[in-house]
């Protein structure tokens, strides 16, 4: 019998889908080495993330104030492993959960509360394990920072590929604005509003999710705008990446995805879990950031900057290929392989 991994995590344009979409990255490689996985999620995930309902894993949608499918972990479908994606989730959760499932992983991004996993996965940069002090017990296994961030192969394949010939040219003529999947504070508009004040005329590649709820108004700004390119649901990130110079980001787990690539990326926080991303990232000078603002002056000022300072670039580039190889997913599976075969 293959071991049976259930991955509990959610999705909506208030949260955004990067839990869910790290899930599936590691649920794929999982099951590409013949382990069983299943997700629990709410209904809302189900409507926001399409792809989700797209693959051959088995669905626990759950309703409002449940946390997992208890009727079914208690049953006949027992599992090996619960992986914990999911900020809501307190400690008194993970007691009842681990009740019924043996081991748990957690995914976190802020080591703030206590934890009783047996793996903790925390792939942000300048995360240390004493961050964790007090928070875990003695016998956790802790894998921080993004050595073991959750990115698809590809991106991996990818950096082999461009790593030796990825030049940073005189002139910006391709930007990406990636504001992450729902992009709910409009992040996009303001984007474009900075690009079309400095007067840039290169190629825009606009990636967002179909549920967007600023899709149509966006769709409406660029109708006539030849060099604007909209992608929804992109599921080729790693090409635009690839070919892109400049990337205008949200600082989210999408960071180590432009950092894998060495894409030079100006980062906008929009989120509270993204501040600390954003420093780190500032601080080993891999990319400046900025906080979403209605005005504009700030990104201005920076882009400006940017276009003008070729070397700037390049010293963002060459740092960021050095924080982050894209290999991260593989070694943490091979954690979980280890777990679940210890015994």
């Amino acid at each position: 019998m293959p071991f049976k991994v259930l991955f509990r995590a959610d999705a909506s344009p208030i949260i955004g889908g990067g839990h869910i979409y790290r899930c599936l990255t590691l649920a794929d490689q999982l099951s590409a080495i013949g382990i069983d996985v299943s997700f629990a999620c709410s209904h809302e995930t189900l409507r926001f993330v399409s792809k989700l309902q797209k693959t051959n894993y088995k669905i626990y949608p759950l309703d409002p104030l449940c946390d997992l499918p208890y009727d079914v972990v208690d049953g006949v479908q027992s599992f090996d492993l619960l992986v914990l994606d999911h900020y809501d989730w307190e400690l008194e959760n993970e007691k009842n959960a681990v009740k019924f499932i043996p081991k748990l992983m957690k995914i976190d991004d802020l080591p703030e509360k206590k934890t009783i996993a047996d793996v903790v996965l925390n792939q942000n940069l300048g995360i240390e394990k004493e961050d964790y002090s007090g928070l875990v017990k003695p016998s956790a296994r802790l894998l921080m920072g993004p050595t073991f961030a959750l990115l698809r192969p590809v991106f991996y394949e990818t950096r082999k590929k461009i790593i030796h010939s990825r030049q940073i040219q005189k002139n910006v003529n391709d930007i990406v604005i990636s504001p992450g999947l729902s992009d709910a504070a409009d992040m996009t508009s303001i984007v474009l509003e900075t690009l079309f004040e400095i007067g840039y005329n290169g190629k825009i590649q606009i990636t967002i999710g179909r549920d967007s709820p600023n899709i149509e108004k966006i769709k409406e700004t660029i109708k006539n705008e030849k060099n604007i390119h909209l992608h929804v649901n992109c599921e080729y990130m790693e090409e635009l990446y690839a070919k892109a110079d400049l990337c205008v980001g949200a600082a989210g787990s999408s960071s180590w995805e432009r950092c894998s690539l060495g894409l030079p990326t100006v980062s906008v926080i929009v989120a509270k879990n993204q501040e600390k991303i954003a420093h780190f990232l500032a601080e080993k000078n891999i990319s400046p950031f900025v906080r979403l603002d209605k005005s504009t002056k700030k990104l201005n000022v920076m882009l400006e900057k940017l276009f003008l300072d070729t070397n700037l670039r390049k010293q963002y580039s060459d740092n960021s290929l050095n924080a982050c190889e894209g290999n991260g997913c593989m070694l943490v599976v091979e954690v979980i392989r280890s777990m679940l075969t210890a015994e």
